[in-house]
């Protein structure tokens, strides 16, 4: 079973041996991370016309980790939530230019006969190739960036008081940029092997190559703030979500 730790030496959970408490040492940010947090806010405001009273929440995790079931629960508590993987589909709709982009990049055989993506087949083609799956990076996440900054700044300056932005690739497509704190849910690798071949149908050997294409257990603990673990049941989970979200200093409505 995967334990964490609280550290305060660096203000972030990690891997260890110690099975942690009942409910998770509640602290405000240390002045560095508030001047780090102050500073993005300031960036986004002053280049990209966002306005500095939101605060936006990266919400990221690995494959089968739980994140899109946090996601749903933080939605039914009131909160906006930005679906990074709608706006990817949205990008990659029939005749856009990002989709022309990968079929000349990856051949037509990545379309369906309808001209829509055939995403099964993209994927089977990038996640077995590092270097195809960073050819494919380089391609959609401009288009996905654009989308959600535009989409980031019209909430925020509607007065939105938190955000969290559900994306499955938030470091790697660099919109954790945008977030003034990172929460990554996670669960051990067989625990979310077994639940992405039952969702999506998938074979041991392409759910290991999905699995092998995203970033270590260690980055995400390492670079995120909060570490959501959900190795347990759905009960568990609530409750995790609850716990960050008092950690983070949030209330239902905003920022507490």
């Amino acid at each position: 079973m995967i334990h964490y730790t609280y550290s305060i030496r660096n203000g972030k959970y990690q891997y260890g041996e110690v099975t942690p408490p009942a409910k998770p040492a509640v602290s405000k940010p240390d002045a560095n991370t508030m001047d780090r947090a102050e500073a993005r806010r300031a960036g986004k405001s002053k280049d990209e016309g966002m306005g500095q009273t939101s605060v936006i929440v990266g919400l990221t995790g690995q494959t089968g980790a739980g994140k899109s079931i946090v996601s749903n629960l933080l939605v039914n508590r009131g909160y906006k939530v930005l679906d990074a993987d709608l706006v990817a589909r949205q990008v990659v709709m029939k005749g856009s230019k990002c989709l022309v982009d990968l079929a000349l990049e990856f051949g037509i055989e990545i379309l369906e006969s309808d001209g829509t993506l055939n995403r099964r087949k993209l994927g089977s083609i990038v996640f077995a190739d590092k270097a195809k799956r960073k050819k494919l990076n380089q391609i959609i996440f401009p288009y996905i960036k654009e989308e959600i900054m535009d989409q980031l700044r019209e909430l925020c300056n509607a007065g939105v008081p938190v955000i969290f932005l559900d994306a499955p690739t938030l470091f790697e497509s660099g919109t954790n940029a945008y977030c003034d704190k990172v929460v990554s849910v996670m669960a051990p690798r067989e625990l979310r092997k077994q639940r992405i071949i039952a969702r999506d149908g998938l074979s041991e050997l392409d759910a290991d190559n999905r699995i092998n294409s995203q970033l270590s257990d260690e980055y995400y603990t390492s670079h995120s703030d909060y570490i959501i673990d959900n190795s347990g049941d759905l009960s568990a989970l609530r409750v995790g979500v609850l716990e960050m979200l008092e950690f983070l200093g949030i209330g239902r409505n905003g920022v507490v």
